[in-house]
């Protein structure tokens, strides 16, 4: 789930009955390359083997320009 910097602070490793909290929608998988988030250019190797079902090699070869 995501939410903003402040929200994710308060919440830290808490559930969100801890917290009185609930969810605006209901959870659902990402879609289409939702999964990506761009901005740092570094690419952490050790998320590949939970990306790569996900089409993460096609993505990452499209946008470093070469052929998978």
């Amino acid at each position: 789930m995501a939410s903003c910097r402040r929200c994710n602070h308060i919440k830290a490793d808490r559930h969100l009955v801890e917290l009185g909290w609930r969810l605006r929608h209901k959870p659902a998988p990402p879609t289409g390359l939702a999964w990506r988030i761009i901005g740092t250019g570094h690419r952490d190797p050790r998320w590949l083997p939970y990306l790569q079902p996900y089409g993460a090699d096609d993505v990452l070869a499209r946008i470093d320009g070469i052929s998978a």
